[in-house]
């Protein structure tokens, strides 16, 4: 990317920027470390912070770090990045700016996306890998980041940036600051515009964002008042792509697909996007009482508002609670094409409190917060494709949760001898979850959206104790045992928390719960099936069959068979360049009556120790896909009845899967 940049002239003042800092820096000084404690970290300054910054999500930034791996479903940083650290996923990773969690508090998940640009508002990063030391909000197992929002500037100025790079991505911002006014006083603002087309096709992503602050200064206490975050609109890039799709076109986006009865791509949905709209909002005291002790309060509120929309193939419309359509003949509607709609909106509020006392042999930390919040999540049906008579939008579930969350910490780093230091830190921590209303999920049991009556408390404690030797100057060495709890997500709640998973072991006398343990499948797959009279009686015909796949290097999924039949499943890019080959040398090697070709097909494993003892199983199979009008290729029970293989058309391979789910976990029938 090539950067540009002007400012306009600037004074100086008399204030004291070291003052400044140090005041800025009280906000976060109770959750962050130092070289003197136990803690994996990495300090990133506000100008290593701003030498990356042309408009790319803060996790493109941060694996520079170790550790740390960012990804982004565009392809192009911009837009929707995730982040993981060591190895976990953005839900166990905390995130806090200015001390304030910014994870959502259901999803436990950063959404960097719904704060474009905030690199440009931030001024100093610090990342702690692992449990790391206790601060606000949701559990960190994989590391916590901890932001600080920009320093005012001191003196007046002015600076227009712009920068272009690879798939149109383009950023434009301007800021303008007043300096300090009566050495007191300070007003800076920002605005920023990102675009970017994706390396993904169609994965757009157009973002504008701001960051206004105010703020007081005396020679002891700072009060900020600020308000930072932005809007987004992007196209749907979350799907994955098979290994095929991935081999004919490395771009190609499977979000928005339109297809026809057969399954069949005939276009693409324009509004497959996401809004979301996101303002933060920090009132931030900071106060040194004297050399030894310095005090924080942040009071904050965030608002959310935003919804995605999305063209889904091929639905059972009772799965929506939809009742009483009728097709273009008048004839009932069972099935069809449909656009729906998911909606939220959000209020976060709380406050943050922190004191620090260190005389340079005791470092204390004491910190307190409550935290409050509010969602609405509901859904729209905006159009069935095939329907006559459908009245738009159709609402078929909304729910409300409340989330309150609270912890109290205390945390010593004692120095016992020189370059000796001892780390205790021991944090409490309550949460009340409430959820009320209807889910996205039918509930086959009821003929209904799932409905939920959640009211959950927990109470955590997360203890923390280490040792660090400084025996060079460069030189440390560290030890620390941790503790970390955090509760479910709201994923968690609403995918039965009460289940306590499967246990893989070698053998059991136990009887199994449930009648199958798993669902897996797989496409892109082609059958060969040869016929010959009593087959079965002549030896060594399956040996022949299948060392002519051999010969040709082609590995075989699976190979039901019978008196005069047996059918051969092998993946349909390995067969095709070598079709005719194969075929020719199994008419040589076996001399069959008839060789049966069949492609664009799936396979789907049935799996439980439970189907040994339960009569009907496979009846079960073909009425769930009847009934999802599934039409089956293939159906095979092992010997050991463990496990039931079906075969499908590619087309039909996500229903078939749904059917099967519904019928033996959801309704548990």
């Amino acid at each position: 990317a090539t950067s540009f940049c002007c400012c306009m002239a600037s004074w100086a003042t008399n204030v004291d920027s070291l003052r400044q800092y140090q005041l800025e820096e009280i906000s976060v000084q109770a959750t962050r470390v130092n070289v003197e404690t136990p803690v994996a970290y990495t300090d990133l300054s506000h100008q290593a912070i701003q030498s990356g910054n042309y408009g790319q999500d803060v996790p493109y930034l941060l694996q520079q770090t170790p550790s740390m791996v960012a990804t982004s479903d565009a392809g192009g940083g911009v837009g929707y990045s995730d982040i993981r650290m060591r190895g976990y996923d953005g839900t166990r990773i905390n995130v806090t700016a200015n001390g304030v969690p910014m994870n959502d508090a259901e999803s436990h998940k950063m959404y960097w996306v719904d704060t474009p640009d905030l690199l440009s508002s931030v001024g100093s990063i610090q990342v702690q890998r692992g449990a790391g030391t206790s601060t606000n909000g949701s559990g960190a197992f994989g590391g916590s980041i901890s932001m600080t929002t920009d320093k005012l500037p001191l003196r007046f100025g002015g600076s227009a940036e712009m920068s272009y790079g690879s798939f149109n991505t383009n950023k434009q911002a301007v800021r303008i600051s007043s300096g300090m006014l009566g050495g007191k006083w300070a007003v800076d603002g920002r605005l920023s515009h990102v675009y970017s087309d994706g390396y993904m096709e169609r994965a757009t992503a157009q973002m504008g964002s701001y960051m206004l602050q105010a703020a007081y200064m005396s020679d002891n206490t700072m009060v900020k008042l600020l308000s930072f975050g932005g809007m987004e609109r992007t196209y749907n890039a979350w799907d994955g792509i098979t290994k095929e799709q991935m081999e004919q076109n490395r771009r190609y986006n499977p979000c928005g697909e339109i297809t026809d009865k057969e399954g069949n791509v005939v276009g693409f949905y324009e509004d497959q996007v996401d809004n979301y709209l996101q303002i933060n909002n920090h009132l931030v005291v900071n106060h040194r009482i004297n050399s030894l002790w310095k005090l924080n309060a942040t009071l904050h509120y965030t608002y959310g508002d935003g919804y995605y929309q999305q063209y889904k193939n091929n639905r059972d419309l009772y799965t929506y609670a939809l009742q009483g359509l009728l097709d273009k003949d008048g004839k009932p509607l069972e099935e069809s094409n449909l656009v729906r709609k998911k909606a939220m909106f959000n209020h976060f509020g709380g406050l943050v409190g922190a004191a620090n006392y260190n005389n340079q042999v005791v470092d204390l930390n004491i910190g307190v917060a409550w935290h409050t919040y509010g969602g609405d999540h509901y859904g729209e049906v905006l159009e069935v494709a095939s329907a006559s008579n459908f009245a738009q939008p159709f609402e078929y579930y909304r729910n409300t949760s409340f989330k309150h969350d609270g912890n109290v910490f205390a945390k010593i780093n004692w120095q016992a001898f020189k370059g000796f230091y001892l780390y205790a830190d021991m944090q409490y921590r309550f949460v009340n979850q409430k959820i009320a209303g209807k889910d996205d999920v039918y509930d086959y049991a009821t003929s209904d959206m799932l409905q939920m009556h959640l009211d959950k408390y927990f109470h955590f404690f997360n203890p923390k104790v280490g040792v660090t030797y400084q025996f060079e100057k460069y030189h440390t060495a560290y030890a620390s045992v941790a503790l970390a709890n955090r509760e479910p997500t709201r994923k968690d709640f609403t995918n039965a928390p009460q289940d306590k998973g499967t246990l893989i072991v070698e053998a059991t006398c136990r009887e199994p719960k449930y009648t199958i343990t798993g669902i897996a499948g797989k496409q892109g797959f082609a059958s060969i099936t040869i016929e010959k009279a009593m087959m079965n009686s002549e030896i060594g015909f399956c040996r022949r069959v299948l060392q002519v796949f051999e010969d040709n290097g082609i590995s075989i999924e699976h190979m039901p068979s019978g008196i005069d039949t047996m059918t051969v499943f092998v993946h349909q890019t390995e067969f095709e360049e070598k079709e005719q080959q194969v075929i020719s040398a199994i008419h040589q090697a076996v001399e069959p009556d008839s060789i049966e070709l069949e492609s664009d097909l799936s396979l789907i494993a049935i799996v439980g120790r439970g189907m040994r003892a339960k009569r009907g199983t496979s009846g079960r199979v073909f009425s769930a896909l009847a009934h999802a009008h599934v039409n089956v290729k293939m159906i095979d029970q092992g010997s050991s009845e463990l496990n039931i293989v079906v075969g499908v058309r590619n087309h039909d391979f996500e229903n078939a899967i749904r059917a099967i789910y519904d019928i033996f976990v959801t309704t548990k029938l």
